[in-house]
């Protein structure tokens, strides 16, 4: 049987990760997209070129062709703002977000697309719950960091060869690559739940 690779994305206009998933929940590839410099809508504007770019660069050919389901966190106003997250910076997110799937979907045409809101692929659970039980369901090991705002971060011989995109990863990225791995099993699940049906 071939094997099948679910793909989520945790959007954002400076620090853009995905993670790849298979069938078992095993992470098959971990990218993080780092662009600096730029506020606003030339951020949105350098991540969706010049990150992208890179992205689309480092992937030709490799995983590309198993993938299923794609997850790209979707804004949700009012979610958004219960964050204290200011207007312009939740549409400058979503124009991200628009971004990276509209070029993840045209990368696999015949994969099921996803763009969920916040609480529709986590729910109303805080963030560091809903990334614990991510960590748990793919079977790695972690330690809490961030103080008062806490996240996993696993030990880093349990991804450390799963890193495949040109951008470094450093631990403090795990608070925005765990929600990538979230979304990457919910559309996972997705997937299969259509299957069924």
């Amino acid at each position: 049987m071939k094997r099948r690779i679910f793909l989520g994305c945790d959007p954002d206009i400076h620090n853009m990760s995905i993670v790849a998933v298979d069938d078992m929940l095993d992470v098959v590839g971990i990218w993080m997209v780092k662009e600096k410099g730029n506020k606003g809508r030339k951020a949105v504007l350098q991540m969706a070129t010049k990150g992208v770019m890179k992205l689309v660069r480092q992937e030709q050919g490799t995983l590309m062709t198993d993938v299923c389901a794609i997850a790209v966190e979707g804004q949700n106003v009012t979610y958004t703002a219960n964050t204290g997250a200011k207007p312009q910076d939740i549409v400058d997110l979503a124009g991200a977000a628009g971004a990276f799937i509209s070029v993840l979907a045209a990368l696999n045409p015949h994969a099921d697309a996803f763009y969920p809101a916040p609480s529709e692929w986590k729910g109303t659970v805080k963030k560091s719950v809903h990334q614990v039980r991510t960590m748990k369901k793919l079977g790695f090991n972690y330690e809490m960091k961030g103080g008062n705002k806490p996240y996993p971060v696993p030990h880093k011989e349990q991804w450390e060869d799963k890193v495949l995109g040109p951008d470094k990863i450093n631990p403090g990225d795990w608070v925005d690559i765990a929600d990538s791995a979230g979304l990457a099993c919910w559309a996972r699940d997705q997937f299969y739940k259509g299957i069924k049906k």
